[in-house]
């Protein structure tokens, strides 16, 4: 398990959503860790080194705590570069410390949607682009 900061309270009051960790992100991790992604995945990354000589770009949109982002980095830390990107500033200095927490090989940067001098530079720069919960409801999620 990976050592992951929620900040107070579960992040859900005093870090709106990013905070949290989400049902989807265990599965998303679940699915990374299995072996069958596993081999697709560096297919992915071999095929990226030979074409471009480089590390697979991995980004992540709306990464929250990171917690997907630094388990795809965990399990394919050689073979990728990784960017998780969020948007609010409380959001981002979680993002910051937890990629600390785990090495602080992760490189972390706001991204706006919808702002289009946000995302130009980002485009066709990336192999693989995650994302998990970038779309959720808070009533659903606060159910016990």
């Amino acid at each position: 398990m990976l050592p992951v900061d929620m900040g107070a309270n579960g992040g859900i009051v005093t870090m709106s959503f990013g905070g949290a960790i989400w049902v989807a992100a265990h599965c998303f991790v679940a699915f990374f860790a299995s072996e069958a992604t596993r081999g697709a995945l560096m297919a992915l990354a071999s095929r990226s080194k030979k074409d471009s000589g480089q590390r697979m770009q991995v980004l992540e949109l709306g990464a929250g705590t990171g917690i997907c982002g630094l388990s795809v980095q965990t399990f394919y830390r050689e073979d990728i570069v990784l960017t998780l990107t969020d948007c609010a500033r409380d959001v981002m200095l979680l993002l910051q410390s937890n990629s600390r927490r785990n090495g602080d090989t992760a490189r972390c940067e706001q991204l706006i949607w919808g702002q289009p001098a946000s995302i130009e530079p980002r485009v066709g720069l990336y192999d693989l682009i995650l994302a998990s919960d970038c779309s959720y409801s808070l009533q659903v999620a606060l159910k016990p």
